[in-house]
């Protein structure tokens, strides 16, 4: 049965992951009927167009606009967005390993061991949809200018698709800027490289690029303090000293570890006998070249902004490639057991992540506290539509991204806000919902609401989450009406 299923994944590795994909689209339908954070955000932002929403670029809502009136407001709509940045990942790391190493057993292993690596088969799933995005863009521009790099000469086309991916990777996440600074960094030392890359229709890519982000820049840079504020509070940035940097530089390296982990493990117990000396020329050494550009920029980063808190997944974009790079290392496998038996062991991997997600929400009143996926909104929702009297002219007010953006779910008709996104449009209606926690009651806007003559009403409610026996979600309402 493994053999079988090995030969399959190594024969037809690019069926093989869309067939995956299809697989984490319906394991994300059984996990629960409600958005999580990151997808509440675009069940808010991705119905409407904005030069910009929020922290993030606006590329992802974009798109998500274009999935939603195409499929409709769900999470479906939801999923197969996201699913579809996975399955670029997988899908090109293994075409840039083909590129590489024209090793299709090395291109397949290398593509595979993101199965082994927790950011890309457990995070990516449980929540990001930026990061997935840029980690997809990431991916696409190396393999795109290693593709150049191969041909004798490269075609006015590839330049003009170059700017595109260029300006798609800053507009989903500005740190994708560190790809384009890390990979011209390599071109330009590198004489062979720099006579291919740097010529004239280089400004194409620049121009191109340059046109499709400006309109988003000029707007970030009219809401600068907005834009940077959270990312800056959550990178921990601040006055340090000595010890201070030294926590900092922990702080990247630990992550660092964290993001290969437990891939660099499996790698030397199935393949650390079989290490090869790999010339400095090889191309493979691109590969290693850009993640210690990158890391070397993040080193610097860390250090002029004092920033002590790094998280895993902002090293996503950057050591996506690690795998695919160890297997350079790696001489050919002559070994099917060895092959077969890691093949085996990714897609166990894989397997058993998958299950978690699905049996995570039942495990509530073990954990004693509730996940994004346990929060009753379909509930709330079926309790709050005896009290609305016209949904298209219901404007919902959620205490934040998350509340509004399930809401938005359930009422698909009506206008939603949060504080969260302040920058969106609405206008008042008949009737104005909102929804809040215990201690955070929205009441200045409430009173606005009462001086321009709505009655308004507050109501409480207690709805058991989703699969647990006591644990009790606790929201209050106010509705006004005129």
């Amino acid at each position: 049965m493994i053999k079988k299923i090995s030969n399959f994944v190594l024969t037809y590795f690019s069926w093989f992951i869309f067939g995956y994909a299809i697989f984490l689209i319906i394991v994300r339908l059984l996990v629960t009927d409600i958005a999580v954070l990151d997808e509440s955000e675009q069940l808010v932002t991705g119905n409407f167009f904005a030069l910009g929403y929020n922290q993030q670029p606006p590329l992802y809502s974009w798109i998500q606009n274009i999935v939603f009136q195409i499929f409709g407001i769900s999470i479906l709509s939801l999923s197969l967005l996201k699913n579809f940045f996975i399955f670029i990942i997988y899908l090109f790391i293994y075409k840039l390993g083909i590129l590489i190493y024209q090793d299709k057993e090395k291109a397949v292993l290398g593509a595979l061991s993101l199965m082994l690596v927790p950011q890309i088969v457990w995070s990516a799933q449980v929540d990001q949809v930026h990061t997935v995005m840029l980690t997809a863009m990431s991916v696409l521009t190396v393999y795109w200018v290693f593709k150049m790099l191969y041909k004798d000469r490269s075609s006015t086309f590839d330049f003009v698709v170059l700017g595109l991916f260029c300006a798609m990777g800053f507009l989903a996440k500005y740190n994708f800027l560190l790809v384009v600074i890390s990979l011209l960094i390599v071109l330009l030392f590198n004489r062979t490289y720099r006579i291919k890359f740097f010529e004239k229709r280089l400004w194409i890519t620049i121009g191109i690029g340059i046109a499709l982000v400006l309109p988003h820049v000029w707007w970030a840079v009219n809401h600068f303090d907005f834009v940077t504020g959270r990312t800056v509070e959550r990178m921990g940035v601040g006055k340090v000293d000595d010890f201070g940097r030294l926590k900092a530089l922990g702080s990247l390296g630990l992550a660092t570890l964290l993001f290969i982990s437990p891939f660099w493990l499996f790698f030397l117990g199935f393949f650390g006998r079989t290490f090869n000396k790999i010339r400095p020329g090889c191309t493979t050494w691109f590969l290693g070249k850009y993640m210690i550009n990158t890391m070397v920029l993040l080193v610097v980063i860390v250090l002029i902004l004092e920033a002590t808190n790094i998280k895993e997944r902002w090293l996503q974009p950057y050591l996506v490639f690690f795998p695919l790079f160890a297997f350079g290392f790696v001489e050919r496998i002559k070994s099917e057991v060895q092959l077969q038996r890691y093949i085996a062991t990714a897609l166990a991997a894989a397997t058993i992540a998958s299950l978690v997600m699905i049996l995570r929400p039942w495990l509530i009143d073990i954990r004693q506290k509730p996940s994004r996926a346990n929060y009753p909104f379909s509930i709330l929702a079926q309790e709050l539509r005896s009290e609305i009297e016209n949904e298209k002219s219901l404007l919902i007010y959620g205490e934040d991204k998350f509340i509004a953006g399930n809401l938005k779910l359930f009422f698909s008709q009506a206008t939603v806000y949060t504080p969260h996104i302040p920058f969106q449009p609405y206008k008042l209606g008949k009737e104005v919902l909102f929804v809040y926690s215990q201690k955070n009651k929205p009441s200045k806007k409430i009173d606005e609401l009462v001086k321009k003559g709505y009655l308004c009403k507050e109501k409480s409610f207690s709805i058991s989450y989703y699969h647990s026996n006591y644990l009790k979600y606790s929201p209050k309402i106010t509705l006004c009406k005129i």
